[in-house]
C-alpha cells in the first residue's frame, strides 16, 4: 500500500484531536476554570460589543458570534469579531479559529481569533486578541481597543474587566475525595470527580461532576449529579484518536 495513505491517516488523527480540542473548550467559554460564558454579549439588550475609535467601529463578542460582523455586504459566517470604517465592514476574526491563552500577571485569560480579512499592509489574516481580567464583584467593562503596534500590523487588542473572568469560588475542579463525614450548608458545586467515604451530609444544593459515596449520603434539599460536555469531548477525542492510532497500525502490519 502505498505509505502516502500511512502519511494522509496520521495528519487525519493529528487534525481530528485539535479540532476536538479546540471545539471542547471554546464550546464551553471554560479556560482554567473560569467560565468566560459570563462575559460573553448574548442578551436581548446586548448581542455585541462595540466601541468607535478615530472613525472606526470595532464590533466582537466572546465564545459567540457578533451578529453584526456575519450579516450584510462584507458579513462573513461565524465571524465573531469584525470593524466598520464608514460602509466598510471587515471580518477580525472567526469564532472556529479561537485559541484561550493566560494573561501575565493577573488573573483572567485571553482568546486569539484569527483568519479574518487579508491585511492589505501585510498580506496576514486580521486577528483579534480578546483580554479579560478578573475584577471581583464588578460588571463587565471595555477598558480599550486598539491595534497592536505597528500600525498597519491588523492585530486588534480589545481589554474587557469584570468579575465574569474571575474564577468562580464555590466550584471545585479536579478530583475531591474525603474520609470521613463531610457536611455542607449551602451550595456545594464540583466539577470533576467527588469522592466521599463516610457520611455525606448536604443541605442546599449541590452539582455538576461525579460523585462517588461509599458510606451514607444524606441530602436535605436538591442533589442533582450532572457530567460535562468537557469530559465527554475529552472522551470522544481519546476514543476517536485511539481508533485512527489503530487504523494505522493495522495498515503497517499490512504494509
Amino acid at each position: 500500500m502505498n505509505r502516502n495513505i500511512i502519511v494522509v491517516l496520521v495528519l487525519l488523527a493529528i487534525y481530528i484531536f485539535d479540532s476536538i480540542s479546540a471545539q471542547g473548550s471554546l464550546s464551553q467559554c471554560i479556560y482554567n476554570n473560569i467560565d468566560f460564558s459570563r462575559m460573553a454579549a448574548n442578551n436581548e439588550s446586548l448581542k455585541e460589543y462595540s466601541f468607535t475609535q478615530t472613525g472606526t467601529t470595532y464590533i466582537w463578542n466572546v465564545c459567540t458570534v457578533a451578529p453584526s460582523c456575519t450579516q450584510g455586504t462584507g458579513g462573513v459566517a461565524g465571524a465573531v469579531s469584525c470593524q466598520r470604517s464608514g460602509t466598510t465592514l471587515r471580518s477580525t476574526g472567526l469564532l472556529s479559529s479561537g485559541q484561550f491563552g493566560s494573561l501575565i500577571g493577573k488573573p483572567g485569560g485571553q482568546i486569539t481569533y484569527g483568519k479574518g480579512l487579508v491585511c492589505n499592509s501585510n498580506k496576514q489574516p486580521r486577528t483579534t486578541i480578546v483580554e479579560m481580567t478578573c475584577t471581583p464583584g464588578q460588571p463587565t467593562v471595555i477598558l480599550s481597543v486598539d491595534e497592536k503596534a505597528p500600525t498597519g500590523s491588523c492585530i486588534y487588542e480589545v481589554k474587557l474587566a469584570g468579575n465574569g473572568a474571575c474564577p468562580t469560588q464555590t466550584t471545585s475542579a479536579g478530583t475531591s475525595s474525603t474520609t470521613g463525614t463531610s457536611s455542607t450548608t449551602g451550595t456545594s458545586s464540583t466539577t470533576g470527580t467527588s469522592s466521599t467515604t463516610g457520611a455525606s451530609s448536604t443541605t442546599g444544593t449541590s452539582a455538576t461532576g461525579r460523585l462517588t459515596v461509599t458510606g451514607t449520603l444524606s441530602v436535605s434539599g436538591t442533589l442533582t449529579v450532572t457530567s460535562t460536555s468537557a469530559n465527554d469531548s475529552s472522551t470522544l477525542k481519546y476514543s476517536i484518536t485511539t481508533i485512527i492510532s489503530l487504523i494505522i497500525l493495522v495498515v503497517l502490519d499490512i504494509v
